[in-house]
């Protein structure tokens, strides 16, 4: 024969009772959830101990009640008040917090984030603004004055923009000389996109920082293979025409390719009775000097305000046709070369490096 029991059962015992007995079926859903951790096993303790008693009033991510650790859970007088499931896990501000939330980029853009070093528009954070993730958190973060740069390497870190990080970081698509654009001298910088998309090694010859807007090159050196006109015979001259340029004759077949002894600025140029003229500023002694009789089918130099490298073949002499002068300006093939002091210091005598 049994005995008859008389149990006293307190109000959260009894309901942790009543809710492994009927399934978990009594209550909202929500409490339904709060009250079931990960394993389907009944809230609270032997004892029927509310995960909430003894808490202060806030939100608990489940693993610090004991709960499922992807679920946020509010306490309110000592109670489980909701569950919230987080999609993205969640995110426990402080170890012993009740302000915990459900993870997201607004909480924290490390949230879901291996440890690193990343440019905020790569996680979710601010875009000028540098974060160091360390196990899921913001271990650091740093504005970035001049906006952040994300490694095209997945594997390295991203960075504050700055030259040292890549020279082309604020620069427009184009050709710079380094030392234009924060880089080394005697390299040249192919910008794209404002990323570093090739560099050239300018060599002993140097880079060419042209003015306004037109791209920078490498500077050059004259071929072997040309003519160093300043070092041929003189034909006639030097005179001072009647203009105030000295006017010098050289001893210089047709249709020879005339090339600039130095890197030399286009200041002016033209197509005349004597042929094409152009007109430059040696940007190594800073003097002035023009080509006359020159092929008007051979115009390379047409860009005014450009300087063109040493070496570089400027056109073709003529003086031997109609259209470079004969007979008017002209007694044959030859070049001319006008300056505006005498000839020898525009153009000492001596014989140039080439290759």
């Amino acid at each position: 024969m049994l005995a008859r029991m008389s149990l006293r059962l307190s109000g959260p015992f009894l309901a942790s009772l009543l809710l492994a007995c009927s399934g978990g079926a009594i209550g909202a859903p929500e409490e339904q959830a709060a009250a079931v951790d990960t394993d389907g096993g009944a809230a609270g303790d032997a004892l029927g101990s509310d995960p909430c008693e003894a808490k202060a009033d806030g939100s608990y991510c489940g693993d610090k009640l004991g709960l499922d650790r992807t679920t946020l859970f509010a306490c309110a007088g000592g109670a489980v008040d909701k569950g919230t499931a987080c999609k993205d896990g969640c995110f426990a501000r402080t170890a012993d917090g009740h302000d915990d939330v459900c993870a997201s980029d607004p909480v924290d853009p490390c949230f879901n984030d291996d440890d690193g070093v990343y440019c905020g528009a790569e996680i979710g954070g601010d875009a000028r603004t540098l974060y160091t993730c360390k196990g899921k958190r913001t271990e650091k973060s740093e504005p970035c004055k001049d906006g952040c740069f994300s490694n095209d390497d997945p594997k390295a870190a991203d960075a504050c923009a700055s030259d040292a990080v890549d020279p082309c970081f604020n620069d427009g698509d184009g050709t710079y000389c380094g030392d234009a654009i924060g880089g080394p001298a005697g390299s040249l910088y192919r910008c794209k996109d404002k990323r570093t998309a090739s560099i050239d090694a300018c060599g002993a010859p140097g880079c060419i920082n042209e003015p306004g807007g037109i791209g920078d090159m490498c500077n050059g050196t004259v071929a072997c293979g040309n003519v160093q006109w300043w070092t041929v015979a003189l034909t006639y001259g030097p005179y001072k025409s009647s203009s105030g340029w000295w006017d010098t004759d050289l001893a210089v077949s047709k249709d020879t390719p005339v090339v600039l002894r130095h890197a030399s600025k286009l200041d002016k140029t033209g197509v005349y009775g004597w042929g094409y003229m152009p007109e430059f500023t040696d940007q190594v002694t800073g003097k002035r000097f023009r080509m006359l009789h020159l092929r008007p089918s051979a115009q390379n130099a047409t860009q005014v305000g450009k300087i063109y490298p040493a070496g570089f073949v400027v056109g073709l002499s003529g003086g031997d046709t109609a259209d470079t002068g004969l007979p008017t300006y002209s007694t044959g093939a030859h070049l001319c070369i006008q300056t505006i002091e005498d000839w020898r210091v525009v153009f000492p005598l001596s014989k140039d490096a080439c290759k």
